[in-house]
């Protein structure tokens, strides 16, 4: 029975974590997708000047649950690999 809990915790906890992810990769999306159409020069200076705290957010959230997740778990294995990428 406590192995069950802690498999069921584990998932939540993953589910919790890629809904985080996901949110914050559709906010940078958001942003690409409002400047589309815009000329190359004026996109990629707003765009950078709104992703780049998108970017540094998602980053410090990555780094602060690889160091909670355990390494070896599917999630922790994920993360691993988006911060090498």
């Amino acid at each position: 029975m406590a192995r069950h809990f802690a498999l069921g915790r584990e998932v939540h906890d993953a589910i919790a974590v890629a809904d985080a992810v996901l949110a914050q990769i559709a906010a940078l999306c958001a942003v690409e997708k409002k400047f589309r159409g815009s000329d190359t020069a004026t996109r990629q200076k707003i765009t950078n000047a709104r992703s780049r705290p998108l970017v540094a957010e998602l980053d410090a959230f990555l780094r602060a649950q690889a160091a909670r997740l355990s390494p070896s778990s599917n999630m922790g294995q994920a993360i691993a690999y988006l911060l090498s990428h």
